[in-house]
């Protein structure tokens, strides 16, 4: 974990009213500064800091909100269960996907993938779409366990038989077929590698995709008869099959990425006639896959995929329907910034062809001058397109989301697709796959389309996108959220500070000035917010501090900063600041006119987290500072080090050369997590003021991490009592993961831990703990909740 590397502007010592001991003539100062202040200052400014006359205030451990969380008095409750999102979630930070739909017998619509809930409703991996609600795809697994892998792929047969293509979700483990034909689930076969389509035809189950069954099974196209498996008839495919589509009189079509089947060379495209394989719909000799078939209205076919039919179409092409003697492009193609987009299905409805899969554009590529924007799902009636989202009102996913838009050469691409599958429900066109939503209307995986887009399912509070940072008002007790989110719930969030209320998440604050990113947020007692920013400027990016005054944005300074990695306030009410690249640091402090170094020695790496620990002799605080440097001017200090306010010194031997997280002080000593550098890693180790303990172990409550996984805490919050709340990316092996609560002598996980690639922020309300992070669900066994990309568990104290 390294600072970006930004320029820190000190060619001379004029253009910056930091001193970061360039030139060691701006004044000393520090915590223990003697100097005087108003107090609370008003209108919304920046405190100076040091109330007391002499600078020495006692120091105040940091949330301090009443009632008061501590170990002896306090208790933690059930995880709250309205931070859910519409649509279908996940089970952890990897996204959540919608893979295939089926309806059933009855009408309702079976929706398969990799999730687990329906807003507040599990789901595992299979829901029902029925009268507007979701409800559980199915009740009575028949002793068989749906996993954590969810389901490939769906398919109802005209007497209701069900087939499943399962994920067994485990690492050397073979997925499954299961049929279930009215006398319950069954096995009836095991692969290895993934399932794209299952189609019930002639009361035969067709199955195709990348498989490949066990004993020397058929491979990537097989067929099931209710007793035996045989592969495609004269044999295998020597490439993925993506689609199966029963056509007129019998026949049944099939599109890949191969060049035979069944003993015949046919590129992409074949045609079973129940006795032998025809070549007559293949494609030309420079196309690359076929994802999807589709017949209109009028019993024209198409095909959609990743393909390009002559030189002219290079730039926008991959739909194209047969003429009767060959293949052409429709409607100039589908396109993706500089060549050709992805058409991962067609659906025909309403006398119209709807498109999904990878592309901004349809109607042509690059120069084409009647190119229409289309974020990747478009209409074309016959004569021209429909663009049904534009792009311009994006929704976010704070979940995990590889970058893949299938034209990778590996066909295993098409299943990290962000757009899958299309089906008809009534008059509407649900959309399903890996995505925030559509048309600016935030729907986890599957979004409804009838002119307008709609959610499916109950919308309450959950994050589209993520919160980087959580901050408590030691005032109010108010929780604020530095967000990177498109909305909360299913409100815009037109700003980037939130605040969380009895309404919810809500703005707190104006959109930030142009070019602007922050990544970090503090708020004072008086309830001032401040963030530590980078601007987009020329030569390099500078850094900014914003203060919120009178409702707008204000900077605390005009100069040119160098960057800011971290902010916060102290305990006398005084503004901090640490920062620089991986070159030299700087620690200063805002004195309620111009920031200031405290010290002539600078750091020589960047600085990177802050907090506040009694002075030794208990008046006032010292300043602890973490980050990548190795020296406090001549002070050999490994990655942290200690200024008392008129001197620099180190932590014993530091941190073993590993950059720093997370730092929090209590009365028992300083607490610091680092990032995995080298084997002698603190993943979160206390200074008892001679000697650093490491604290998760074991015996203390951390079990060893999980097979592949590193235990890396990112955040700390030290609570008035000196217990501590710790959280990030810590996956044992056995019990709850990544969020902890330490009361000074074991671990337990809180609440029974929160399942997310990482857990980044905390903050302490009036009556609860909050989390935020890439969050998927909370609690364990029958507690086991929903909750999206924050989290909130109520205590109850007795004080």
């Amino acid at each position: 974990m390294k600072a970006r590397a930004y320029s820190l502007f000190l060619a001379t010592c004029g253009a910056v009213t930091i001193s970061l001991g360039a030139c060691g003539d701006d004044p000393p100062g520090g915590p223990t500064q003697p100097g005087a202040d108003s107090g609370s200052p008003p209108d919304g400014a920046v405190d100076a800091g040091n109330d007391a006359s002499d600078g020495r205030d006692a120091y105040t451990p940091p949330a301090t909100c009443p009632p008061r969380f501590t170990a002896a008095h306090s208790t933690f409750r059930d995880w709250d269960t309205e931070f859910t999102l519409a649509g279908l979630t996940g089970q952890d930070g990897y996204r959540p996907s919608v893979y295939d739909f089926a309806r059933d017998k009855d009408g309702s619509l079976l929706v398969a993938g990799y999730f687990r809930w329906a807003g507040a409703l599990r789901v595992d991996g299979l829901a029902r779409w029925r009268n507007g609600a979701w409800e559980p795809g199915r009740t009575n697994w028949n002793g068989r366990d749906p996993g954590s892998g969810g389901f490939y792929a769906v398919a109802v047969g005209p007497a209701g038989e069900l087939a499943l293509a399962a994920n067994a979700g485990k690492s050397g483990e073979l997925d499954e077929i299961w049929v279930d034909k009215g006398a319950g689930l069954e096995v009836v076969g095991r692969y290895a590698r993934r399932v794209r389509r299952l189609a019930w035809i002639d009361g035969k189950l067709w199955v195709a995709g990348g498989m490949e069954f066990e004993n020397n099974g058929p491979k990537r196209l097989a067929i099931w008869d209710g007793i035996t498996w045989i592969g495609a008839p004269g044999g295998d495919p020597n490439g993925y099959v993506f689609d199966v589509v029963p056509d007129a009189e019998g026949h049944v079509l099939v599109a890949g990425q191969f060049a035979t089947i069944g003993g015949i060379s046919a590129r992409l495209i074949a045609d079973w006639d129940g006795k032998v394989w025809s070549a007559k719909y293949q494609m030309p000799t420079d196309s690359f896959r076929a994802l999807t078939l589709a017949r209109d209205g009028s019993g024209t076919l198409h095909a959609g995929g990743l393909f390009t039919l002559d030189e002219a179409h290079r730039a926008s092409s991959s739909f194209a329907k047969w003429n009767g003697t060959a293949w052409e492009v429709v409607g100039n193609g589908v396109a993706k910034t500089f060549g050709t987009g992805v058409v991962s299905h067609i659906l025909a409805h309403d006398g119209a062809l709807y498109v999904t899969g990878c592309f901004d554009h349809v109607n042509g590529g690059e120069d084409a001058p009647n190119r229409i924007a289309s974020d990747n799902v478009a209409k074309w009636n016959g004569t021209a397109w429909t663009s049904i989202d534009d792009g311009s009102k994006p929704v976010s996913s704070h979940w995990y989301s590889p970058n893949v838009c299938g034209v990778e050469p590996s066909p295993e691409a098409i299943w990290e697709m962000p757009r899958h599958r299309l089906v008809a429900d009534g008059t509407r066109v649900l959309m399903g796959g890996a995505f925030g939503g559509a048309g600016g209307v935030p729907s986890q995986s599957i979004a409804a389309y009838d002119g307008a887009w709609q959610a499916l399912g109950t919308t309450q509070e959950g994050i589209s996108g993520e919160i980087s940072q959580l901050a408590s008002s030691p005032k109010s007790c108010t929780v604020y959220g530095l967000a990177r989110a498109s909305h909360s719930g299913g409100k815009p969030l037109t700003s980037p500070v939130t605040r969380y209320g009895e309404t919810g998440w809500v703005p707190a604050a104006p959109a930030l000035p142009a070019n602007t990113r922050c990544d970090r947020m503090v708020v004072g007692k008086d309830d001032t917010i401040v963030l530590a920013c980078s601007e987009q400027a020329q030569p390099e990016p500078v850094g900014r501090v914003l203060v919120l005054k009178n409702g707008a944005w204000t900077r605390l300074v005009e100069d040119r900063l160098p960057e800011i990695v971290d902010v916060a306030y102290a305990p006398d009410g005084s503004l901090w600041l640490v920062g620089g690249d991986g070159a030299r640091g700087f620690l200063a402090r805002w004195d309620g006119t111009k920031l200031v170094s405290p010290s002539s020695e600078s750091l020589d790496g960047a600085g990177l987290r802050l907090a506040f620990a009694p002075h030794t002799d208990d008046a006032g605080y010292d300043v602890i500072v973490g980050g990548i440097f190795e020296h406090v001017g001549a002070l050999a200090a490994d990655r942290i080090a200690r200024w008392n306010g008129t001197t620099w010194s180190a932590l014993g031997n530091g941190t073993a050369g590993n950059a720093v997280s997370a730092i929090a002080a209590t009365k028992d000593g300083i607490y610091v997590t680092t990032q995995k550098e080298n084997d002698a890693y603190r993943i979160l180790s206390r200074w008892d003021g001679k000697t650093w303990i490491e604290l998760a172990t074991p015996e203390n409550g951390i079990p060893k991490p999980y097979e592949g996984t590193t235990h890396t805490f990112t955040s700390l919050l030290a609570l008035p009592d000196g217990s501590l709340i710790a959280a990030g990316y810590v996956w044992p092996e056995t019990g709850g993961r990544n969020v902890f609560y330490f009361d000074g002598k074991k671990f337990t996980s809180v609440g029974g831990g929160a399942a997310a690639i990482s857990v980044d922020s905390i903050a302490l309300g009036a009556d609860a703990v909050y989390f935020a992070g890439s969050i998927a669900e909370v609690g364990e066994g029958a507690k086991l909740r929903a909750s999206v990309g924050v989290a909130r568990i109520p205590y109850e104290s007795s004080l």
